[in-house]
């Protein structure tokens, strides 16, 4: 737990001195120290749940960061939600079993100050479209277990790496810090393919390859993706930097594309959000459906018991790292917005 013990530490220190409008605004003041106190209460409830209920605690965890987001970030006059903005949205009927579980889904509530796509707003995620299926935003969170009996078919999340400096030829001090091109465990053939499920890795364009010194395997593809007045693109603006075990430096070489969720071939909400989703989806089946989520939870039983519990496990290892990252999004995205006004600034 040191790693989430981190993240909340972190969290916390932003309790006496909140960011953005919770900073001049009293009542928003009030309701961001609260909720990420509350926050952090039903973090320690979830980890000390087991499996067949810790969706419950885990899920009111998101929402109530969600609420310190939207006191700290919302810029509108009506900034406190006042619903969960989603609703559970069943499988076709006569769905039973593991495929219950994996078949139920989220959908958009349409209604005003809804939570989900106020906090989507406020960090500048993407949402879905339609209903998002437990299977759906499940594969597309890195790091989850992904047995084709709980997900099927469906795409995964793709893991590269950074490439050297050599290989992508960037200096050293750019390539340590904002590297352009990425390693690809395929060799160039196999690309096309490869990318053809993540929107975000549309317009690649194949470089190189990094030769394998083991007889008989292919050399592995080198990518990377044009930018508008030539050069690359950094690949923290292309694709995702992956979640840190807490074994990695601080300049993460990792990456990671995520598939699509909903029924639109779009870009995927933000890793908070999807998680936001899976875990409205899970905290429903396990409040309104306790016989189907239990019996999902069997081992004896279930092919998928094993998966699930699994993958609260990693849920509870990222939910803090997630809110973390998102009281922080909407600074980084400004001082982005900040530095990308003044480099189109003509020179006096």
């Amino acid at each position: 737990m040191a790693q989430q013990n981190e993240h909340w530490r972190r969290i916390r220190g932003n309790r006496a001195r909140p960011p953005g409008y919770a900073a001049v605004d009293e009542d928003r003041k009030a309701v961001f120290q609260s909720a990420l106190a509350q926050a952090e209460e039903l973090w320690d409830a979830a980890a000390v749940a087991g499996a067949r209920s810790r969706a419950l605690p885990l899920f009111y965890c998101v929402s109530q960061g969600g609420r310190a987001i939207c006191a700290a970030w919302t810029d509108a006059e009506d900034w406190q939600p006042k619903g969960h903005g989603l609703n559970g949205a069943n499988p076709p009927a006569g769905t039973t079993g593991g495929a219950f579980v994996s078949g139920y889904g989220a959908r958009i509530d349409p209604r005003p100050l809804g939570a989900f796509g106020m906090v989507a707003e406020a960090t500048a995620s993407p949402i879905f479209t339609g209903t998002a299926t437990v299977a759906q935003v499940w594969t597309s969170m890195p790091m989850f277990p992904t047995p084709s009996s709980l997900v099927g078919a469906l795409p995964r999340c793709l893991f590269m790496e950074a490439a050297s400096y050599s290989e992508s030829g960037q200096d050293l001090m750019s390539s340590a810090l904002a590297p352009t091109h990425a390693i690809l465990g395929k060799p160039p053939a196999a690309i096309p393919e490869l990318l053809a499920p993540y929107p975000a890795a549309r317009g690649f364009e194949i470089t190189g390859e990094r030769p394998t010194v083991i007889q008989g395997v292919e050399p592995r593809a080198i990518v990377a993706f044009p930018a508008e007045g030539g050069g690359y693109r950094n690949l923290s603006k292309v694709t995702e930097h992956a979640p840190r075990t807490g074994d990695e430096s601080l300049l993460s070489r990792s990456f990671v594309f995520r598939p699509p969720v909903g029924e639109a071939d779009g870009e995927p909400p933000s890793q908070l959000m999807t998680a936001w989703a899976l875990l409205f989806a899970l905290s429903q089946l396990t409040r309104y459906y306790p016989a189907a989520w239990v019996g999902a939870l069997d081992p004896d039983e279930s092919e998928i018991a094993v998966a699930l519990e699994h993958g609260l496990e990693v849920a509870l290892a990222v939910v803090p790292q997630l809110l973390s990252s998102g009281l922080s999004a909407p600074i980084l995205r400004l001082a982005d917005e900040s530095l990308q006004r003044g480099e189109a600034e003509p020179q006096q």
